[in-house]
Formats: C-alpha cells, sequence, structure tokens
C-alpha cells in the first residue's frame, strides 16, 4: 500500500494537482449556467463587492492553479541564456490563445447585446484577461528571480504589501464609488485594481507548485507525503486564523472585486485546505485520476471555452434569466453538461491535450 501511495504522488504529472484542476473545472462548467436558475443557492453566486462565495473561490483557484501547474514545470536551462526582449516575445506569443478569448468574448457580448455585470471585471475587461497579465507576471518572476519557491514567496509577499497598500490609500474606496467611466482606465477600473491580487495568489500556486515537484523528485516516501498533508492542513489553518483575527481587528470584508487583504487570505486558506484534503484521498486510496478529471485537467482552456459557448446558447435560447421549476433547471443542466463531460472524457481517455495557456 505505502509503495503504491508513493509511486502514484511520485509521478512526473502529479494525480494531485489533475484532480484538483479537474473538479475545479468541472464545478466551474456547472456553476457558469447553473448560477442562472433557481436550483442555485443565491448565496453561492459571485458577491457584487464585499463577501465570499463559492464562485469567488473559483476564480481565485483559477489564479491559483495557474501557478501551481508553472510551479510544477521542471526549470527550462534554456529561460538563462534568452534575452529579455526574445524571452518577453515567446511568453507573450504563448499567451496570445488567451488574450484573444479575452478580446473575442469582449466583442461577441457587445455585438449580441448579451446582459453584462460591468461591476465584474469593467466594461471591456473579463476573467480571461486577467489571466493573461497573470500568465505574463509569472512569467517575469521566473525570468528575473529564478524558478524557486523562495523567489515566488518573495515575490508575492512584496506583492502581498504593495497590493494592499494601494487599497488603504484609497484605491478600494474609489473603486467601491463606482467613478465615471471617462476613459479605458475608469472603464476598466475592476479588472486592473483586483489584477495584482490574483498574481499574489498565483505566485504563491507557483511556491507550492514548486514544493510538490521537488517533493516528488525526491520520491518521498508515503510517510513524507502524510507529512506535506499535514503541513498544507496546519497552514490553512493558520491562514483561517489570521483572516478571523484581520477581519475582528480592521473590520475589513473580503473583496473579489478588488482582491483585497481579506480575499486573498481567506481564498488561499480554502486552497492549501483543498490540496490537503485531495493529497488525504490519494493517500488513502492511492488511485489514478480518472479519464474525465484528466481530460478536464489537460484541457482547461478549451473546455472553458466550450462551456462558456454552451451556456451562452442556452441564455440566448431560454433567455438571460430562467423562471424555471427546480427540477426543470436540473434536466436542463444535465443535458448541458452530458456533451461537455463526453468530450472530456474522450479526451481523457485518449491522452489528448490541447495545447493552451495552462
Amino acid at each position: 500500500m505505502a509503495e503504491e501511495v508513493s509511486e502514484l504522488l511520485n509521478a512526473r504529472r502529479s494525480p494531485l494537482v489533475t484532480e484538483c484542476r479537474g473538479f475545479l473545472m468541472l464545478s466551474t462548467i456547472i456553476c457558469i449556467l447553473a448560477v442562472d436558475f433557481q436550483v442555485f443557492p443565491r448565496r453561492f453566486a459571485k458577491t457584487e463587492f464585499y463577501g465570499h462565495s463559492l464562485m469567488d473561490v473559483g476564480v481565485a483557484a483559477f489564479a491559483f492553479y495557474m501557478g501551481v501547474s508553472a510551479g510544477f514545470k521542471e526549470p527550462s536551462p534554456a529561460t538563462a541564456s534568452q534575452s529579455w526582449a526574445m524571452y518577453l516575445v515567446r511568453v507573450v506569443f504563448s499567451s496570445l490563445p488567451v488574450l484573444a478569448l479575452g478580446v473575442g468574448r469582449a466583442v461577441v457580448l457587445k455585438l449580441l447585446d448579451y446582459p453584462e455585470h460591468v461591476s465584474e471585471y469593467g466594461t471591456h475587461w473579463n476573467f480571461f484577461c486577467t489571466l493573461f497579465f497573470v500568465g505574463i507576471g509569472l512569467a517575469v518572476v521566473v525570468r528575473w528571480r529564478g524558478h524557486n519557491r523562495t523567489a515566488f514567496l518573495l515575490g508575492a509577499a512584496e506583492l502581498f504589501v504593495l497590493h494592499a497598500t494601494l487599497l488603504r490609500l484609497g484605491l478600494e474606496e474609489y473603486v467601491h464609488d463606482n467613478p465615471p467611466r471617462n476613459n479605458f482606465f475608469q472603464k476598466n477600473i475592476e479588472g486592473l485594481a483586483s489584477l495584482p491580487g490574483y498574481l499574489v495568489l498565483a505566485l504563491a500556486g507557483a511556491a507550492l507548485g514548486d514544493m510538490l515537484r521537488a517533493a516528488a523528485a525526491r520520491r518521498t516516501s508515503a510517510r513524507g507525503w502524510a507529512l506535506n498533508g499535514a503541513f498544507l492542513c496546519g497552514a490553512s489553518l493558520a491562514l483561517f486564523a489570521i483572516y478571523w483575527a484581520f477581519t475582528r481587528v480592521t473590520r475589513a470584508q473580503p473583496s473579489r472585486v478588488v482582491a483585497n487583504a481579506p480575499f486573498l487570505i481567506y481564498n488561499l486558506a480554502v486552497l492549501l485546505l483543498n490540496l490537503a484534503v485531495s493529497l488525504a484521498s490519494q493517500l488513502a486510496f492511492p488511485l489514478p485520476p480518472c479519464s474525465l478529471v484528466k481530460g478536464l485537467s489537460d484541457n482547461l482552456l478549451p473546455l472553458f471555452l466550450l462551456a462558456n459557448l454552451a451556456t451562452g446558447a442556452v441564455n440566448l435560447l431560454l433567455g438571460a434569466t430562467h423562471e424555471y421549476s427546480q427540477s426543470a433547471g436540473i434536466i436542463v443542466l444535465g443535458l448541458y453538461l452530458l456533451p461537455l463531460c463526453c468530450v472530456a472524457r474522450r479526451l481523457g481517455r485518449r491522452n489528448l491535450c490541447i495545447p493552451s495557456h495552462f
């Protein structure tokens, strides 16, 4: 049993990361359509400005696991020998599909006059744009400071302090007061103001990814992985305690819109606990991820795009708000989810990975 656990968790492609990414994608494609139905509890929907919810955690998780995947990759020797200009050109070029999705989504929504929440990311901005710049930021830190957890943690700490200071000096209040939308900056202030916060989550994820990669490279025993799980659980509980104390003392509330300090601390605690629980399940039941989970994890961006297109088609067909009974909502969600899961499972069974930024 111990040898099976060690062999599984020390694999070149981490089953722990695969499982967490796969379930993140599955919950995401369910939530983006379910939120428009009565069957979906309102407390799980994205918050308007302050508070936290299930979908807020999902947004943070994408940035976090983007960092985990980047940190788990083997550092490339060619990176250090490239000039800054060539390196940035290569990084931007590889990230263009994400930016294209962000720009394309904004254009299509305007052309279709599709209902939008401007207070979410701004007039033109969306989460694809955030992911594009988070990826660029990660690449810059790798080139500047090196591919190691110390560099990632130091970058996350410095950016956390800078971002929290800017918000404290008036940026959070400015965004909250719904400023006039006279220029590009003001029209997209929500997306721009939250960008450093999501980069903090990605850098923290990269540090964790590097830790998992090093543990796998050392051929860590089952007992060693159990200690890693205990560390993740302890770090999560410590962050929950910090969140509780911080919000009680400062009276600050978490805000997804500006990704402030309480939002970052709370979501990092949740995500570390999620990893600890996933690791515990693999220690107890050392089974490789199923084809569905593997397909979802390996093809996050294409499947997310497909789910967005399917969600848009359902909303155009049924209307932006669906006044249906809970049973009817579940049937529609099942019909929407079935083909998406079939595609993901087929990709996983054939070990197909569509190249993307993730």
